[in-house]
């Protein structure tokens, strides 16, 4: 979609060469606006400490590279894809280059900041693809709110200040 190479990270647990047969499910973790997919190995650490205490069962990790001030969504220009990037591309290449569990029901979103932001997004707009939403501290924006940098986040970034494209991704608009 975007006419080159696109990163990610990917942790694949000890059970995964163990047992060839088994398929996992997968947490696509959406870093913040500061942050890149490397930001995900903090997340993973508290997976391991789960996963050895028997509180969590074994998963795959992708570190999605979200770049800064994206919000995971498609710029209205569509020059910047990174909502399709993910959508399109990114999950059904996991899916068919790993052994996942391959729908909704072995697939997560979880995601600080403006991850949080994009957890909610994604798994509103493409309710079909996604069993669990996790958003910590999302940067939930709003257009006339008064917070900090909304209004030039929300001008410099994939909405280009148009107001009725920002309202058709809004997460609160998606969620009803």
């Amino acid at each position: 979609i975007v006419g080159g190479e696109v990163s990610y990270l990917i942790y694949l647990p000890p059970g995964y060469a163990r047992d060839e047969r088994r398929r996992f499910p997968v947490v696509y973790w959406l870093h913040g606006g500061g942050g890149s997919q490397r930001d995900c190995w903090k997340f993973l650490a508290e997976v391991k400490k789960a996963n050895a205490d028997g509180s969590c069962p074994e998963m795959i990790i992708v570190g999605v590279n979200g770049v800064a001030g994206s919000i995971y969504s498609d710029s209205k220009d569509g020059k910047l894809p990174f909502e399709s990037v993910i959508i399109k591309e990114l999950i059904p290449h996991i899916d068919q280059a790993y052994r996942t569990v391959a729908d909704r029901s072995g697939r997560a979103l979880e995601g600080f900041s403006m991850g949080g932001f994009g957890v909610y997004h994604l798994g509103f707009k493409f309710p079909e693809a996604f069993g669990v939403l996790t958003g910590l501290g999302p940067a939930l924006l709003e257009f006339d709110s008064g917070a900090g940098n909304v209004e030039g986040a929300l001008r410099n970034g994939p909405y280009e200040g148009d107001r009725e494209y920002f309202k058709i991704n809004d997460p609160f608009y998606l969620a009803e």
